[in-house]
């Protein structure tokens, strides 16, 4: 038996196997050919590309190596491609280098053998080297866009919503790197994703413009030599759960951004460090996310900021631990201006610099505090809290450093310092 009549006995055997799995109505022939396959059902053909190491099994094709279009087997997949006959192109371990951007589509996913096994890579300069779809998934592999002197992204997804598993999104490069960016009110579902990007310019690890992308186990590591964020949501209501954003070196740098958004923050970290100018863990602009059980950590820098709750941000913290230090001003939360979070056991410690806040709030900032610990220490000078409007509620709450600007009056109930003598009432 030649080789070519062993390939196509394998190949009839491959995909007729799953077939007594499906309706009748979904019954295909197979016609294999030189350089292609045909997919014939009863309403039309699909022609696929393929060469002596592609399988095609059912509906999921089978490369075994580089050397082909990866763009090509989509496209002719898609031709048919709809709801009730998805398809799934699987990469065997490898690095494939494009030569220009992949194009997803919509019911044809692309899945990997492993992130560490299958690389998807920029071989030239390419803006955006994957851009998914609607209704597909990628899966199981690593995308890397080392990207020239434009914008660089590993993943844009523009007004689409595909399904992100078991991803590693890299970019690096000198004007402005994003690893996921979804825009135009995208919202992917991001589960075990990991994002690393660095490079100069402006770098972003996830960017959310619009929409309400789902973020469950997600790790962002951002290091650059300018303007760093790690999460920048704008616009957007993402649901972040289990989620690790860490930003290191830059001039001003962010783990988390929110502006003009409100997201649900569950099990988030960020941490920013070594800002040369001014770092931020968590910014909220006109922003009034719900943080629950996060943790946000930032040192160094000319102002170092746990959490900025920016005018007209009035977020609701539950569960949330700051601590600010090594900073030349160290500042656990600031409540600018018309900023009224509700904290509940929320532990805050300023430490050391030339001052050390571990809250402040600014005018008509009226802040409900519960059951928390404020502590300023180490710095040349410490204050726990800075600023009670007379509205301001604040109640079980333990606050070393003292207490500055209070016109609370009455409505300050069971404060006490480190003494514990009552402060402020």
């Amino acid at each position: 038996m030649s080789r070519g009549e062993q390939l196509t006995r394998r190949l009839v055997f491959l995909l007729l196997l799953p077939l007594a799995l499906e309706p009748s109505a979904h019954a295909q022939l197979i016609t294999l050919g030189s350089d292609h396959l045909t997919i014939q059902d009863a309403s039309d053909a699909t022609r696929v590309d393929i060469g002596p190491r592609v399988i095609a099994q059912g509906e999921e094709i089978r490369v075994l190596g580089s050397g082909y279009s990866i763009q090509n087997l989509i496209n002719d997949a898609a031709v048919d491609a709809s709801a009730s006959k998805p398809y799934r192109i699987v990469l065997g371990p490898g690095v494939y280098t494009l030569t220009a951007g992949l194009v997803m589509k919509p019911w044809v996913s692309l899945a990997g053998s492993g992130q560490e096994a299958t690389v998807l890579k920029s071989g030239v300069a390419i803006g955006n080297l994957v851009s998914g779809a609607d209704n597909m998934s990628l899966t199981d592999m690593t995308i890397e866009n080392a990207g020239g002197s434009g914008t660089t992204t590993a993943i844009l997804n523009d007004a689409a919503s595909p399904r992100l598993t078991r991803i590693t999104a890299i970019a690096s490069g000198l004007i402005e790197q994003y690893g996921v960016r979804n825009t135009g009110s995208s919202s992917p579902t991001m589960t075990d994703v990991e994002v690393v990007v660095s490079g100069q310019g402006s770098i972003y690890g996830v960017y959310n413009q619009g929409g309400s992308p789902m973020m469950t186990d997600v790790t962002v590591t951002i290091t650059g030599s300018n303007t760093n964020f790690g999460i920048h949501n704008t616009s957007s209501s993402p649901v972040m759960t289990n989620v690790r954003s860490t930003v290191s070196g830059g001039v001003s740098i962010w783990a988390v951004r929110n502006s003009d958004s409100s997201p649900e923050m569950t099990g988030v970290t960020a941490i920013a460090s070594g800002a040369s100018f001014t770092g931020y863990a968590v910014e909220n602009l006109e922003s009034s996310p719900i943080m629950t059980n996060v943790t946000a950590n930032c040192s160094g820098g000319v102002v170092c900021y746990g959490v900025l709750n920016g005018s007209s941000s009035s977020p609701t913290m539950t569960g949330v631990a700051v601590a600010v230090s090594d900073g030349d001003t160290n500042i656990g939360i600031s409540n600018t201006a018309s900023s009224s979070p509700a904290m509940t056991r929320v532990f805050v410690t300023a430490s050391g610099g030339n001052a050390a806040t571990a809250l402040f709030n600014g005018f008509l900032s009226v802040p409900e505090i519960k059951d928390s610990v404020i502590n300023a220490e180490n710095g040349a000078t410490n204050i726990g809290i800075d600023g009670i409007d007379a509205d301001a509620r604040i109640y079980n709450t333990v606050v070393i450093g003292g207490v500055a600007n209070d016109d609370a009056g009455n409505q300050c109930h069971e404060v006490y310092d480190d003494t514990p003598a009552s402060v402020g009432c």
